[in-house]
């Protein structure tokens, strides 16, 4: 009886044991398995964070990709555009040249013709690409007068003979006077040497067949003097019709109008 009790004693106590050893694993267990939680949601949140980086990525590789295919559009264009602006201003520059060297041969050929008119007052220069004859009213016209003499339409015989074998330039007739006011037959200088100008104009283009298309007139009065008002020799020399001769700008403008 006394070992039969003895027997129970020491199963009880062993199934205590048993009991304490299985509870403590359980708990720890529990423990690593919450760990395990923690530390799960946490590598979700990192890869959930991690996906959102890489989407915004891509989608920021694809503007970047769509911005880069524009911009090498557009820069084909600009080349392409630029190209056409070079033809065109080598196109420009070469009928420049090509007309300079035509206005430069007619300065030649005017002074040629016009060397018998040198003392009478005609100065012909040839600057900026531009033919100026300047010719003195006491060649061109009678004191006070608004008719070409006799001398002035052999000047602008010789004039009108040289610019007719150069259809493609343009003419500007400019009279212009001193500072002494106009005589009662004008209203004032500006219509006095307004007046002289187109009295040379009608001269080129009636007498001498200058194509009036070709050809401006118009006048400055005495706003754009040349020597001293003040003496008459100065106020001589302001007493003047000018006559520039230009390019044709319309046919620079064609040149480059014909590249596309």
């Amino acid at each position: 009886m006394k070992n039969n009790v003895s027997l129970i004693l020491l199963a009880g106590i062993s199934l205590s044991a048993m009991s304490c050893v299985s509870s403590k694993k359980f708990e720890q267990v529990n423990t690593e398995l919450n760990q395990l939680r923690t530390l799960t949601s946490e590598q979700e949140e990192i890869i959930s964070f991690h996906e959102k980086e890489l989407a915004a990525s891509e989608a920021k590789n694809k503007t970047l990709a769509e911005e880069n295919s524009k911009m090498k559009k557009d820069m084909a264009g600009c080349t392409e555009a630029k190209a056409v602006v070079q033809q065109k201003l080598e196109a420009i520059n070469g009928a420049i040249k090509e007309q300079y060297g035509s206005l430069q041969q007619l300065s030649d050929k005017v002074k040629v013709s016009l060397e018998k008119f040198d003392a009478a007052g005609i100065d012909v220069e040839f600057v900026s690409g531009l033919v100026h004859l300047s010719m003195d009213n006491y060649l061109m016209f009678t004191s006070g007068g608004t008719t070409v003499g006799w001398e002035g339409k052999q000047a602008l015989a010789a004039v009108a003979e040289v610019v007719n074998g150069y259809p493609g330039t343009s003419i500007y007739v400019i009279g212009n006077t001193d500072n002494t006011p106009a005589a009662s037959a004008a209203k004032d200088n500006w219509d006095f040497s307004t007046t002289r100008a187109n009295a040379v104009v009608r001269v080129l283009t009636r007498e001498y067949k200058v194509d009036p298309t070709r050809i401006i007139s118009g006048g400055r009065a005495e706003f754009h003097p040349v020597a001293d008002n003040t003496t008459e020799e100065g106020k001589g020399r302001n007493r003047r019709v000018d006559i520039y001769i230009n390019p044709n700008l319309d046919r620079l403008w064609k040149a480059a109008e014909t590249i596309k």
